[in-house]
């Protein structure tokens, strides 16, 4: 009498097929984020230029810590300009494929306030990400003063 090979192999053929079906669980692999990942700590030179006063540049140091989650990031730190540090308030928006960091609502992008010294004033505000590298800008337009421009290149750590 001949064996019966589809009885003699079944336990091979089943450990076999449930290897498949434990490896192909039916999940697709996960697509790579479209968002850069910027999370981390960031550090270099921030530039102040008071357009309307004819002074010189003013260095100083700035540093942010980012965190991120997909879209979402918050970026907090400090800058020290003339020898003093100040903390920066902590902000969170989003990120685009590009890097650009998008600030909440209009109040941070594009701000018009009266200052008593120099009256009427709008800011406007730029943070981008890319190849480890974020750069900072923030124009201060204002009726009585000029224009004040802070720059910053920052380096990941």
């Amino acid at each position: 009498m001949r064996p019966n090979l589809l009885t003699q192999d079944m336990p091979r053929l089943l450990l076999g097929l449930a290897i498949v079906v434990a490896a192909c669980d039916g999940s697709s692999p996960a697509a790579p984020s479209p968002y850069p990942d910027v999370a981390g700590a960031y550090s270099g030179t921030v530039v102040l230029v008071v357009d309307e006063l004819g002074q010189e540049p003013i260095n100083g140091t700035m540093r942010i810590d980012v965190t991120q989650s997909g879209s979402q990031v918050t970026v907090s730190g400090s800058m020290s300009l003339f020898g003093e540090t100040e903390e920066i308030g902590t902000v969170t928006g989003t990120i685009n494929e590009a890097g650009e960091f998008m600030f909440p609502g209009d109040s941070f992008v594009s701000e018009a306030a009266n200052d008593p010294d120099c009256g009427e004033h709008g800011v406007t505000m730029s943070l981008v990400f890319s190849d480890g590298t974020a750069t900072f800008g923030q124009v201060v337009e204002t009726a009585e003063c000029g224009q004040f421009r802070l720059n910053a290149t920052l380096t990941k750590e």
